[in-house]
């Protein structure tokens, strides 16, 4: 089978026959209401499942009658400010993903929720091999709990034991997209200092044709004559963008200013640069002028 959660190969760990084939809505007539399934694991993300249907009852809103479970989830939810809930349903779901992307599309950004599954790990640690039923298609460990959240657009918060170690409580929350603006601030803040560099002191080369080099030239378009590069590998080629022809060392000669791009190695080459004239670094997305 694939998995549940990511898709992958999972491996036959046990087999099992003439299981309980539910744990709800028994029969009051005599004969035997079994099934047989395999209990499996995810090769990739580690996730315990079985491999056959649920039960004809899982959609159902089964709640536990315990008042004293009922409290500590509303105590819980107050006391965290959770706008949304899953108790105990996520294991039961044959399609998890479809089941928290439905969750995640009716919160806002930032929203934080209780998400609460069965701890496989204390199952496992407890040998409570009497845990394994039709019912729970989905055995989760803290660990595959969290790749299966985060999977699924989750940001996780914590992910504890809880109630006597049966449970595990995830505090998660509502991922938010990012913000392309930062880019967008940052590309036309260097576009206008690149400008007015290029403006003073032309014509200007940039030394170092490194991918940075190759994305300014591309995004922020500054007037620029030459790349300047030590590797005969790039020495007598052409930008990929705006062409601008790559050539080595000397052409600083041809240059009354240099713009520095080497990210990491842009120290080094500032250090070996012997230029009379106007010199500047891109220094993240900040043009900083050396000297005039």
């Amino acid at each position: 089978m694939k998995c549940r959660i990511c898709n992958q190969t999972c491996v036959l760990l046990k087999h099992y026959i003439d299981m309980p084939a539910r744990a709800q809505n028994l029969s009051s007539e005599t004969g035997e209401d079994v099934i047989d399934f395999n209990l499996c694991q995810c090769e990739c993300c580690g996730l315990i499942q079985l491999d056959c249907t649920p039960p004809d009852y899982w959609l159902d809103d089964i709640q536990t009658a315990s008042r004293d479970m009922q409290e500590r989830r509303e105590r819980m939810v107050k006391e965290s400010g959770a706008t949304f809930t899953s108790f105990c349903f996520l294991e039961h779901t044959p399609r998890p993903n479809d089941y928290l992307t439905a969750l995640l599309d009716k919160v806002e950004a930032g929203e934080r929720g209780i998400i609460e599954v069965p701890n496989f790990d204390m199952i496992a640690d407890n040998g409570l091999f009497h845990e394994i039923m039709r019912d729970h298609l989905c055995y989760f460990t803290a660990d595959t709990l969290r790749f299966a959240l985060e999977y699924n657009g989750f940001g996780v918060e914590s992910i504890m034991p809880s109630f006597g170690d049966y449970l595990l409580t995830a505090m998660v929350y509502k991922r938010p997209m990012f913000d392309v603006s930062v880019f967008n601030d940052a590309q036309q803040s260097l576009k206008a200092e690149l400008d007015e560099f290029c403006k003073e002191y032309s014509p200007v080369g940039i030394y170092g044709a490194s991918h940075e080099a190759l994305a300014i030239i591309a995004l922020c378009k500054p007037g620029v004559a030459i790349v300047i590069d030590d590797s005969e590998l790039k020495q007598g080629k052409y930008t990929p963008a705006r062409n601008v022809p790559i050539v080595p060392g000397y052409g600083e000669l041809y240059c009354k200013g240099i713009i520095v791009i080497g990210a990491g190695y842009s120290d080094i080459i500032l250090r070996n640069l012997d230029h009379e004239g106007a010199v500047a670094v891109v220094r993240g997305s900040r043009l900083e002028v050396i000297h005039e």
